[in-house]
């Protein structure tokens, strides 16, 4: 093919997928509008505690497990009972509750129901397998309904973009082939799998290191076969790199669900203790820890906690149970999951 013809078809597809990645950003990638974030007092009542830990940017499977449990206990579905004849107390399920389907529909979230079934009756931590299961995939099913309900990607969109991305790259290895299209199509293709690899490895070294080789072809390109072909090249892989963080957008729901997010999180930070003092009973606050306490972790915010309940209520009495409830979990899961060591069960 003529040289001048493949400059124009190069050139041609920067100018077609510029106006494709701008158009379709702009109708099906801009995030809804904000609005203002406020202090949020009450707890969410759709979005479990172990979802929003995973919003605020947790991806530990045990830290996650970890306010799952929390949760639990404090929604009367674990109990503390004391063991007979010795006088020290355990936790197990409350059975009562946890055979109680509707209850269940009515107080818990899909994931701390799946805990809830993982765990054992007498024994928490007794379904070993389960329990590591589940610790497994929490993560990767937080990922998913996190995609579902917050946040689009929108990778179908870049169909489009990388076919343009494609055409070119054959074009180039066709010049460079001396016109092999064979040759130049499975060329691409073992390109296409190579950065697939390497958009899948984490930050680093290894990959600043692919960066900069691929830097270096497109210079080799550019001054040894043809300028145009190797700025081409590097324009595409530019609007691919905005492209990919621009196109994903926010649902509406998920948009504002993040505002009530960060509205509980300035809401701890600023400790506003004066909403706490509204509650006319010491039951009424405890009630309202009992719900709050998970998030409280799972923002990790647990140094604002004392400063919004201790002037309001006997915190050391109420934080009794809790802090045996964690030496307990964190005995049992030291002695029956060696690798959980390094972090405690609650905080």
């Amino acid at each position: 093919m003529n040289k001048s013809y493949i400059v124009i078809i190069e050139i041609v597809m920067v100018i077609l997928v510029a106006v494709y990645s701008i158009s379709t950003w702009y109708f099906f990638g801009r995030d809804p509008k904000r609005k203002a974030v406020v202090p949020e007092f009450n707890v969410p009542d759709n979005i479990s505690a172990m979802f929003v830990a995973y919003i605020n940017g947790e991806r530990d499977s045990k830290e996650i497990l970890k306010i799952g449990i929390l949760s639990l206990i404090l929604k009367g579905y674990i109990s503390e009972v004391d063991e007979t004849g010795t006088g020290n107390k355990k936790y197990i399920l409350n059975k009562k509750n946890r055979d109680n389907l509707k209850l269940r529909k009515e107080t818990l979230f899909q994931e701390e129901n799946n805990l809830l079934d993982v765990l054992s009756e007498n024994d928490l931590f007794g379904n070993k397998i389960g329990i590591i299961g589940f610790k497994n995939r929490i993560v990767h099913f937080l990922e998913k309904k996190y995609k579902r309900m917050i946040y689009k990607n929108n990778y179908l969109f870049f169909v489009p973009v990388i076919s343009g991305i494609a055409i070119s790259i054959v074009f180039i290895l066709l010049k460079l082939l001396q016109g092999n299209l064979e040759s130049a199509i499975i060329g691409t293709m073992f390109i296409f799998i190579l950065l697939e690899y390497v958009h899948g490895m984490s930050e680093g070294i290894l990959k600043f290191l692919y960066a900069a080789v691929m830097l270096g072809i497109i210079v080799a390109v550019m001054m040894y076969m043809e300028i145009y072909l190797g700025l081409s090249l590097f324009i595409l892989g530019i609007i691919f790199l905005v492209y990919e963080k621009a196109i994903g957008k926010y649902t509406v729901s998920g948009r504002r669900k993040m505002e009530y997010i960060e509205g509980l999180k300035m809401y701890f930070e600023t400790a506003e203790k004066n909403k706490i003092d509204k509650f006319e009973t010491e039951e009424e606050k405890l009630n309202y820890f009992n719900r709050i306490f998970p998030y409280i972790i799972a923002l990790k915010v647990e140094n604002e906690k004392i400063g919004i309940f201790k002037d309001s209520l006997d915190f050391l009495n109420i934080m009794g149970s809790y802090a045996e409830a964690q030496c307990y979990v964190n005995e049992y899961v030291d002695r029956k999951f060696p690798v959980f060591r390094k972090k405690y069960i609650f905080w």
